[in-house]
């Protein structure tokens, strides 16, 4: 269920690899506004960031989900909107399937990595009536 006017958004965040990952750098704008965003999943392939995400993010006050697969997160009752901080060649595969199943996307540049990716992630996004920020 979409949030209200006054709600707040849950996100997952899918890349929560160490520093310097992006997707660190937007948490850490992002937990300001505990009023407005919850973060409730995060996601990497490797199981050590997802663990150390997890005990953060928790530090911080939020009850986080891990996992090391971003299908799961996208698919998630609990998530909103996703924050894509993956490697390149990641970001339309995962922006694509979180537009199928209901959810906006923050996505790190670059947004494709060819004309083709970005023309089949307009097309989902326009289908879809998602939300795409890059």
């Amino acid at each position: 269920s979409k949030p209200g006017a006054n709600g707040k958004i849950n996100i997952g965040v899918i890349g929560v690899g160490p520093n310097p990952r992006r997707s660190n750098a937007l948490y850490g704008e992002a937990k300001k506004y505990k009023d407005r965003v919850n973060f409730t999943a995060v996601c990497d392939v490797d199981g050590r960031h997802v663990d150390h995400a997890v005990a953060q993010y928790k530090k911080d006050g939020y009850d986080v989900k891990g996992t090391k697969d971003f299908r799961e997160l996208v698919t998630s009752k609990d998530v909103d909107a996703v924050i894509v901080a993956t490697p390149d060649h990641w970001h339309a595969i995962i922006a694509i399937a979180a537009m199928k199943a209901g959810k906006d996307v923050y996505c790190e540049k670059p947004l494709t990595l060819t004309i083709e990716e970005a023309l089949a992630m307009k097309n989902v996004a326009h289908e879809t009536k998602r939300v795409v920020q890059t």
